[in-house]
């Protein structure tokens, strides 16, 4: 019962389980827990097909310095929610002591 009140939470606050997530290197936002399991690390990330594995954005299976989120985070990610919809670009809203004329 716990876990399916659980689940009602976070799906309603927009989180999915990882089942659910794209595997096409698709940016989405996951929460990996802490190293103790007692927060979340959130951020944006992507699964790469190739290597089969989760990376930050930013890095990649090539990174040097960086590697999958297993390694880095010591955990796989456990649930994503979708990247929110950007804000319309500064050329597209109205500018503040600028005329039109």
């Amino acid at each position: 019962m716990a876990e399916n009140s659980k689940i009602e939470r976070m799906h309603g606050d927009g989180w999915q389980m990882m089942e659910t997530a794209p595997l096409d290197r698709s940016a989405v936002i996951v929460s990996v827990p802490d190293q103790h399991r007692t927060g979340w690390i959130v951020g944006e990330a992507f699964f790469d097909p190739e290597s089969q594995d989760w990376f930050w954005a930013g890095t990649g299976p090539n990174d040097y310095y960086g590697g999958p989120i297993s390694e880095m985070n010591h955990w796989l990610p456990e649930l994503w929610r979708p990247m929110p919809i950007p804000a319309e670009p500064p050329s597209a809203l109205p500018q503040e002591g600028v005329r039109d004329d």
